[in-house]
């Protein structure tokens, strides 16, 4: 069981290194797509802005790995 420290979802337990694997396996980009694969956010949605927030930070960090690089000078 995670530490309650790292709990997103008080409702289902499901800690944020849950919620990062599972968004980043199933490229989830959607709140709703989060709750239909594990639940969180889908009882009181307390978690949602959390939610979205790990979302945001995940293709926000990744963004820079599809960066077009073609016009680079060698």
């Amino acid at each position: 069981m995670p530490l309650k420290k790292d709990i997103v979802c008080v409702c289902f337990q499901r800690s944020r290194e849950q919620i990062e694997k599972v968004i980043r396996k199933k490229n989830l980009v959607r709140v709703l797509q989060v709750g239909d694969a594990i639940q969180a956010g889908t009882n009181c949605g307390r978690c949602k802005p959390l939610l979205q927030q790990i979302i945001d930070d995940i293709y926000t960090v990744n963004e820079g790995l599809f960066a077009n690089t073609d016009n680079e000078q060698p």
